[in-house]
């Protein structure tokens, strides 16, 4: 299959995992536009180890926007601020590892988790942290699957793949 083919599927596939799962209508709708963002950006990251800000960008505002859209029909604004707290805390861990990485982490995966962590936030304030466990547990298992094959240290691994299976896995936790 062609990457273009790939990538199609993984939105799709992204698309019905945060749309199905999401806890209300607005939740469903924005699910679908952040799922096929997270899908097609997962495969994307695994091809070509990037995360383009033309695709991070658009769907981070669509994004904003459906939560602003949901709290000013439902009149209530703890959407908001848990969005809010949702993308600094994840902002915040992934542009220390980034800092600290000396490019192990790019800016791309800090842009994507600030999408991911916004939506994170928004489904439920503990999410956040359910989708970092997430993708560090299995960034972490990757490498160390690497590692055992013999893999060289250096070896770059994308960890977009790794923060939007997180997303997925904090948007269909119970509670979430």
């Amino acid at each position: 299959m062609a990457g273009r083919q790939r990538r199609l599927s993984a939105a799709a596939v992204g698309a019905v995992l945060f749309a199905t799962a999401a806890p209300s209508a607005w939740h469903a709708v924005a699910g679908a536009g952040v799922g096929a963002a997270a899908g097609w950006l997962a495969m994307t990251d695994a091809e070509t180890h990037h995360l383009p800000d033309r695709v991070v960008l658009p769907a981070l505002g669509m994004l904003l926007l459906s939560i602003a859209g949901a709290s000013w029909v439902a009149g209530d604004t703890s959407g908001i601020a848990h969005a809010g707290a949702g993308a600094v805390c994840t902002a915040t861990g992934l542009l220390a590892l980034a800092l600290i990485s000396r490019g192990g982490l790019g800016f791309g995966d800090v842009k994507f988790g600030v999408l991911l962590g916004t939506w994170a936030g928004w489904i439920a304030p503990g999410a956040p942290v359910i989708m970092m466990a997430t993708a560090a547990l299995l960034g972490g298992l990757a490498a160390l699957l690497l590692r055992a094959r013999g893999t060289p240290l250096s070896t770059r691994i994308p960890f977009g793949p790794m923060l939007a299976a997180g997303a997925a896995a904090a948007t269909w936790w119970p509670g979430s």
